[in-house]
């Protein structure tokens, strides 16, 4: 439409031209391309009145941009304000994470290869993208209220222009309507391409609000499961390893030694072994009671797709069997109906076991006093030293096992459910607020257009009133 606008001033302005030249030159009929029929007062009067209900449609389209802006910016700024959100809420996951792997790598037992580096790039990298989000959120802010003083200003404008046409027209000044007519006609130009890409935006907004709701009630059959990019599989199966294999060799260091001190009563509570050990294939590939756990279907599916690459160098790799050994969740109590201590409380839940006599002579446990420890031994009871060594191992597993579903959720994609749900009421009302907007830059531009067409005609009565007007005389 717009295009077509142009092509149609720029033949106008060429008729003009050659008419004006050729009336000049030898043919004087020519001269005065747009001159009207022969009209009345009446005619003109209606003209005027034809003009202002233009007008009252330009007005209301300028006033239907005007009152719907401020929701439009607003649920824009709650939109990206929920994505900036999430990448915090990410950050602070990730952070936690890492704190609680530096921990449990403090302790000897717990401490499976060099942790604090990935911890730390993890952690960096993270830091990074927050500060890069948040700056973007705070710019975008600022934009959109800039962007909402903009269209104020525009809508007043496109307000003023109309009425100072239409007052011109009215009162008779046609010399300097032509000039507000040039300005009205690139103004038509810039509303219809302005509506135009609107109405691209408000079909992809729309688009957008339908496709995260369907995620939201499908993911893995919604269309934006293949474009969203979620965490390479694997370093998440990497990542999710370390953290369980952490908990399990932390809980089998500490069963170990109490079967060692206590002995192998079965009526002992020991601890609940909350990942089972298991190879890759053996998990992928045998029906077990594990297949159908949502750790089993990622990783399985991460393997059969040829996700997981340079296996052999992985922490949990076993020459052995020669294969990655993988941890699904345990059914606690396991693997006997004994091993019913959750790792939380084991100070608490395993106290009968702790002996009152420390069994070492100094903090780092290397000369045994034989004494005590005969007493313990006697007792079938741990040292009271090795029993709060055991208690301060089990406390660092647990904050790891506390991380394990954060890393679940990563692993899962959560993040972009949790995000789609903050997102999809402002992008509702962004879709909302785009097409009254559309409808009202429609009511704009066609307001413009009829504006214009009926201004060429009172410019040109105007002009030649004297000549034209059947009743110029008649007062």
């Amino acid at each position: 439409m717009a295009v077509l606008l142009v092509v149609i001033m720029i033949l106008m302005l060429v008729v003009y031209i050659v008419a004006t030249l050729c009336g000049l030159t030898f043919c004087k009929c020519c001269n005065g391309a747009y001159k009207p029929r022969r009209f009345s007062k009446k005619d003109l009067k209606i003209n005027k009145l034809v003009c202002l209900v233009f007008c009252a449609v330009t007005a209301a389209g300028a006033f239907t941009v005007f009152a719907e802006t401020p929701p439009l910016l607003e649920n824009t700024k709650d939109l990206t304000g929920a994505m900036a959100d999430t990448i915090s809420e990410l950050t602070k996951n990730v952070t936690k994470i890492a704190d609680a792997m530096d921990a449990a790598a403090s302790d000897p037992l717990l401490k499976i290869g060099d942790v604090s580096k990935t911890t730390t790039s993890m952690k960096d990298a993270m830091k990074s993208v927050d500060n890069t989000v948040q700056k973007a959120q705070d710019q975008i802010e600022e934009y959109v209220d800039m962007s909402g003083l903009y269209v104020t200003i525009a809508a007043g404008v496109m307000f003023g222009i109309t009425f100072i046409v239409f007052a011109l027209g009215f009162i008779g000044f046609w010399r300097l309507l032509i000039f507000f007519t040039i300005i009205l006609s690139i103004m038509m130009v810039v509303g219809w391409i302005v509506w135009g890409l609107l109405s691209l935006l408000t079909v992809f907004v729309d688009d957008l609000c339908w496709a995260m709701n369907d995620y939201l009630r499908d993911r893995y059959n919604s269309d934006l499961s293949q474009l969203i990019p979620c965490m390479d599989p694997n370093v998440a199966v990497k990542t999710m390893n370390v953290a369980r294999e952490q908990v399990a060799t932390g809980i089998a260091a500490v069963n170990d030694q109490l079967e060692e001190y206590a002995g192998s009563n079965p009526y002992l509570k020991y601890l609940c072994y909350n990942y089972a050990k298991i190879p890759l294939n053996d998990l992928c590939k045998n029906p077990t009671i594990y297949h159908e756990l949502s750790y089993s279907r990622f990783v399985c599916e991460a393997e059969n797709k040829k996700k997981l690459t340079s296996k052999n160098t992985w922490a949990s790799w076993d020459a052995t069997v020669n294969d990655l050994i993988m941890f699904p969740d345990a059914f606690c109590p396991y693997p006997t109906n004994f091993y019913s201590v959750p790792l939380g409380n084991f100070s608490t839940g395993l106290r009968p076991l702790r002996c009152p006599f420390k069994g070492y002579n100094e903090p780092a446990m290397t000369t045994v006093n034989e004494f005590a420890m005969g007493q313990c031994y006697t007792m079938k009871q741990l040292p009271s030293d090795v029993f709060d060594a055991k208690a301060k191992t089990a406390k660092l597993a647990q904050y790891v096992l506390d991380v394990v579903p954060m890393i679940e959720s990563l692993l899962q994609c959560e993040l972009v459910s949790t995000a789609f749900s903050r997102m999809v009421g402002p992008c509702d009302g962004m879709a909302t607020a785009l097409t009254s907007l559309y409808a009202g830059f429609l009511l704009v531009a066609m307001g413009y257009f009829l504006l214009w067409a009926s201004t060429l005609v009172i410019i040109s009565r105007l002009q030649y009133y004297r000549s034209y007007c059947v009743d110029a005389d008649k007062y």
